[in-house]
């Protein structure tokens, strides 16, 4: 779920624990140097996040809630056929706010806007992304944080 420095910014103002799971080894190995000094309150694991269920199973370390879930340039790697599931299961997860970056042409295409507000999440917030085809980055919030 992205590269280990916006982890270490999120670390540095309050976040008492941060979870991060990646598939590419390299970039875990990477963001587990740049979170070195947050040992204990950082853990990185590296790993498919599909099939979902697979990956709720062999994530121990996996909490049933948390405040914030980042889902951050992962939806358009994912098969097709695992992305309703693996999006399914972080909403389950997600007792606050749903921070998401994916292409903004996929992003509608497969109504995710219907699914998150169908979930109970609305719209907080949204900026352009820099690069292009990068995708806004939006957040999504609990009405009533759970």
């Amino acid at each position: 779920v992205g590269q280990g420095g916006q982890y270490v910014c999120i670390d540095e103002h309050g976040a008492r624990l941060v979870h991060m799971n990646e598939l590419e080894e390299s970039r875990v190995l990477m963001a587990r140097k740049l979170t070195a000094a947050h040992a204990g309150r950082v853990e990185i694991a590296q790993g498919s996040l599909t099939p979902w269920g697979r990956f709720v199973e062999k994530a121990g370390w996996l909490l049933p809630r948390y405040d914030t879930v980042l889902y951050l340039a992962v939806h358009q790697h994912l098969p097709r056929s695992e992305r309703g599931r693996v999006l399914s299961g972080l909403i389950d997860r997600c007792a606050g706010r749903m921070v998401i970056r994916m292409p903004d042409d996929l992003f509608e295409q497969e109504a995710l806007a219907e699914t998150l507000a169908g979930a109970g999440l609305q719209p907080a917030a949204q900026r352009p992304g820099v690069l292009p085809g990068q995708g806004a980055l939006r957040i999504w919030k609990r009405a009533e944080v759970q």
